[in-house]
């Protein structure tokens, strides 16, 4: 239901079964920039995978899948708060996703510009 409450932000299909989903990030975002903001302290050592609450977050990145989508897997202990978690930080989490490709796109005009 969560990631259905910010259909602005995702795009995505419920599955038929299973604890896993993997939707898209819409617009410009990074899926790994977005999973380390959720993580905080909870990042792990590869900073790839963070456990928020019942949630496991895994950026399509760390499948070579890109990094616009977002394994979001659970049946942990404690769903409701992960869940709860994620609702509270989702915003902060989407704009610093946003602007971590922002800053990737102007690094990168900068370097074209540099060898010009």
């Amino acid at each position: 239901q969560s990631v259905s409450e910010h259909s602005e932000d995702f795009e995505w299909c419920a599955p038929s079964g299973g604890t896993t989903i993997f939707p898209r990030l819409i617009g410009r975002a990074s899926a790994t920039a977005y999973t380390k903001h959720l993580a905080a302290d909870r990042t792990g050592a590869d900073g790839t995978a963070s456990e928020a609450g019942g949630l496991m977050l895994v950026p399509s990145s760390a499948f070579e899948f890109g990094d616009e989508r977002v394994r979001f897997g659970v049946g942990r202990a404690d769903v409701p708060r992960g869940l709860e978690r994620l609702r509270s930080m989702h915003r902060a989490a989407i704009a610093a996703a946003r602007k971590s490709l922002e800053n990737d796109g102007r690094a990168q005009e900068k370097q074209k510009k540099q060898r010009r």
